[in-house]
Parts: structure tokens; sequence; C-alpha cells
């Protein structure tokens, strides 16, 4: 469904500047003609929670709505660390940066989130979530096996720790120069809470 009554929309969260001045490091280990991969930049960068798709624009006020709703929990203590490939490395797809502190507490909103809008977007019960930052995507026509991935794999960095304080609702407008980003909507986590 697409036209000028939907949203191209998704839900995500946004990540530190630190990773984009990463990339240099992280393309550079990639011996490739750079028409193979495509290398999202710094300003495409964010941990993806879930894809929405082609919203009805009348229904995004019932979508905020719901997602007002959610018990979110507090906010996640975060780091960014490590490199991964999806499907596998001889197959080959999606290039990332893993997450490993508040993995868990990131798989618990995405549930919730999932189940809030599960009447307006309903997902493929079969897709798992794995927390991650996409940070390029061979491209469709380029066979995998061609490139080493090794080196990638190994790549080695500082972790980057930071605090989750909200997730977003993003629409994704698609340009002739790269999909363009509005929040609609911002939700804030709660506050952790400690007795004194």
């Amino acid at each position: 469904m697409t036209g000028e009554n939907t949203k191209r929309t998704f839900i995500a969260i946004n990540i530190p500047r630190a990773v984009g001045k990463l990339m240099p490091m992280i393309t550079s280990v990639v011996k490739t003609p750079l028409a193979e991969i495509r290398w999202l930049s710094g300003f495409h960068l964010h941990l993806t929670l879930l894809f929405l798709g082609n919203i009805e624009a009348d229904l995004i006020a019932v979508l905020s709505e719901k997602l007002r709703r959610i018990n979110a929990g507090p906010r996640i203590s975060a780091s960014i660390e490590g490199t991964g490939i999806f499907p596998d490395e001889h197959h080959a797809r999606i290039l990332w940066l893993g997450m490993r502190n508040g993995s868990a507490e990131l798989i618990s909103l995405q549930k919730s989130i999932t189940r809030a809008v599960a009447d307006i977007c309903p997902q493929n019960p079969r897709d798992s979530f794995k927390p991650h930052i996409t940070i390029g995507r061979v491209r469709p026509k380029v066979k995998p096996e061609r490139i080493d991935f090794i080196p990638f794999l190994n790549t080695v960095y500082n972790p980057i720790h930071f605090t989750i304080n909200e997730f977003i609702l993003y629409e994704s407008i698609l340009t002739p120069d790269g999909p363009r980003y509005t929040a609609l909507e911002k939700f804030p986590l709660i506050q952790n809470s400690r007795k004194a």
C-alpha cells in the first residue's frame, strides 16, 4: 500500500555520533570496490526496533497513542561492541555493529512494541529480533563469496557506552539522494528510580 495518503514508517533508537566516527576505519577493512557494498553514512545510522512499512496517514495518531501506552520500562544502559553479518559470511547481505549491554532490555522493548501495534502492523511471527546497527548492505547483484569478510568480522574497536532514553517513530521519505528521516514522535523511557 503506497500513495499520498500513506507514510513509510519505522521505530528506532538514536545512537551516539561516535559510531559515525568509526565508519572510515570499519569500511577500510573490507577490500572491495565501493560499488559492491552500500555503506550507510553517520546520518542514516540508527538501531531499528520495528519496520512498519506504509501506514495510512490517518492511522498515525492511533499508532502513536498505542506506543504511548506501552510500559516501556526504565532507561537502558547499552554498549555497542563487535561486528557481524546477516545471514552469514557466505551469503552476506547486511553488515552490522553489535549490541552487548542492553540487548535483553531491547529485545523486551521490541516485543512490547510489536504487541502494541499488532492490529495495525501485523508482523511475521517467524521474524526474530537481534539488536544491531546496520552499517552496510551488499548490493543485490553482487556475489558475496567474492568478498573477504573475515577482516570485518575480526575488527576490534573500543566499546561505545551510552544510555537509551527514548524510542522514536520515524517517517522515511525515499529520495534520489537516499532516504530522509523525520521524527514524528518521541516516546521517553522512564527515569531509573533509586531509593535513598
